[in-house]
């Protein structure tokens, strides 16, 4: 909680203050977060699973809605205000730039890479640092469209649709993250598997459908231009995908077009690099995100608030 040791007209009107605050609590809130990582290591995203991150975000929407009610009450104003806003996305980019020159995932091999490891720099986004900040600002950007609401006019329509579409993608990323199931499976041609393994834990696993594998093929770059060795362009497979019911369809998985069925996404994962285009199996991945659609409707609002912005803008300045 944001405690103010100046006056309220300091606290409201100089910048300075406004943005020391901020600095100090985002710089708090790192240190808090680098403790609880020391101490107790990475945090369970699993623990955020459904229910868990319903109730969560049903908190973070009624204390939301209690700012709303109070737009003008002071710690409200403060943490919607600029100098939050600036001090949680500063963190945060300082925080993916550490996560972009740290090998995530790798086992730490002594000296640094081990203080690295401790502070959870090599599994950056289930860092406590990163989930706190990551918390924050959710709360933060959720408080400044619930106080722009309680002031609803029609000429912030795109301001409205901008915060509002980003809440929806930073809440499906995060708290929905833990829903999504992914599996691996490896299919020989010509037959059916319905037998996987979880490749967060490597236990074998039961696959929700049954993947038919029928071809594999590949397209080479030509000797020319990869001086002599064959380097795969494309690879693909044609494969069936069913459900117990019945309910089946045919399709072809890429490594970047999955192959859609029934909120399944199968992508082609793998193959016999030593067989190459002879390979007689392929590997998938298997990925359902039961949150993919929020994702999209917060994008498609994003490009919404830009869309009236750049109107709005337009018509202020007389380019029509």
């Amino acid at each position: 909680m944001y405690i103010c040791t100046m006056s309220k007209s300091t606290c409201e009107t100089k910048p300075a203050g406004r943005f020391s605050a901020a600095v100090w609590t985002v710089a708090g809130i790192v240190a808090a977060g680098f403790v609880l990582q020391i101490a107790g290591g990475a945090f369970n995203i699993a623990v955020m699973a459904r229910p868990v991150n319903l109730w969560a975000g049903g908190a973070i929407a009624l204390g939301c809605v209690a700012a709303g009610f109070n737009p003008g009450g002071r710690f409200v104003k403060w943490i919607t205000g600029v100098p939050v806003a600036v001090c949680l996305i500063s963190a945060l980019c300082a925080m993916a730039l550490i996560m972009g020159l740290t090998p995530q995932g790798a086992a730490p091999a002594g000296g640094m890479a081990e203080v690295s490891a401790r502070l959870g720099f090599n599994e950056m986004t289930s860092s406590w640092p990163f989930v706190l900040l990551y918390l924050a600002l959710t709360v933060a950007l959720g408080m400044v469209v619930a106080r722009r609401l309680a002031r609803f006019r029609l000429g912030n329509v795109g301001f409205y649709l901008n915060h509002a579409g980003l809440l929806l993608v930073l809440f499906a990323a995060g708290f929905g993250y833990a829903d999504i199931e992914r599996y691996m499976v490896r299919v020989d041609e010509g037959e059916t598997v319905r037998m996987g393994y979880d490749p967060a834990t490597g236990h074998p696993a039961g696959l929700p459908v049954e993947v038919t594998l029928h071809d594999f093929e590949m397209e080479v770059w030509p000797a020319e231009q990869t001086g002599g060795r064959a380097q795969p362009r494309r690879f693909a497979s044609t494969i069936t995908v069913a459900r117990d019911d019945g309910k089946a369809a045919n399709g072809v998985a890429e490594v970047n077009r999955p192959m859609r069925f029934d909120g399944w996404m199968v992508y082609q994962s793998g193959y016999d690099s030593e067989a190459g285009a002879e390979s007689a199996y392929s590997v998938f991945e298997l990925v359902r995100d039961p949150w993919l659609w929020m994702v999209y409707v917060g994008f498609a609002m994003i490009a919404g608030g830009a869309v009236v912005m750049v109107w709005k803008g337009r018509r202020r300045y007389g380019l029509e």
